[in-house]
């Protein structure tokens, strides 16, 4: 089996054909291979939202013995999977590995203030988006993420950041819903329910929905 054909089967997003592929030939291959092919398993089980066979995966992988740069990306990996899971307390565990490693990115802390928001600790939220923006000013995460924390408490910061994240990912529903959110907190009801509409035609998600409904109750009081 030839990794790039797995890369190549990847990159056109034919998912399916790629684990077919790797499933096939996995008893062929050196371990180094095997751990690579593994890695790009995972990738296509996200792709098709096959979370629970990814991690078992994943749990190979991060428990072999090879030095590979593999190993942050899969740590990376079950986070976002647990985070998809809404399990987020082994999502924060996953982010607190990786940090206790001497992994320290933007992305990881964005990553992981977001996940401590969720779970209601707002201030652990804020100490580590302020960390993410420190290594990395303009990361469009931890500005979205930051935007929504401030949206109430300081609104006309709140727009700086979200605009900033906007502009980077003009068709992102998230970061547009959380635009949405601060135009209402800054009492702007037009652009809100513009930005918000839009957010939610291209992500029809139940938070965003939430938020239109908010905004029509406000627009009625």
């Amino acid at each position: 089996m030839k990794l790039s054909v797995i890369y190549a089967l990847f990159s056109r997003k034919k998912f399916r054909e790629a684990l077919s592929y790797i499933n096939a030939a996995h008893g062929d291959l050196s371990p180094e291979v095997t751990i690579k092919s593994r890695y790009y398993q995972v990738l296509c089980l996200i792709q098709i939202k096959d979370y629970p066979l990814a991690l078992e995966i994943l749990d190979l992988v991060i428990s072999s013995n090879l030095n590979l740069p593999y190993l942050y990306q899969c740590r990376m990996l079950k986070a976002y999977i647990y985070t998809e899971l809404e399990q987020n307390e082994l999502a924060k565990d996953e982010f607190k590995h990786l940090l206790a490693a001497g992994y320290e990115s933007s992305k990881i802390y964005a990553a992981l203030g977001h996940v401590e928001f969720v779970l209601g600790f707002e201030k652990e939220a804020e100490e580590c988006l302020i960390k993410s923006l420190a290594i990395d000013v303009h990361n469009p995460t931890a500005l979205n993420s930051y935007a929504y924390l401030l949206a109430e408490r300081d609104s006309k910061r709140s727009l700086k950041m979200i605009q900033e994240a906007v502009k980077s990912s003009p068709q992102n529903p998230v970061y547009l819903d959380t635009l949405g959110v601060v135009y209402m907190h800054l009492g702007l009801e037009t652009h809100a329910r513009k930005v918000l509409s839009l957010a939610y035609r291209l992500y029809p998600h139940p938070t965003i929905k939430d938020h239109l409904s908010m905004l029509r109750k406000e627009e009625k009081a």
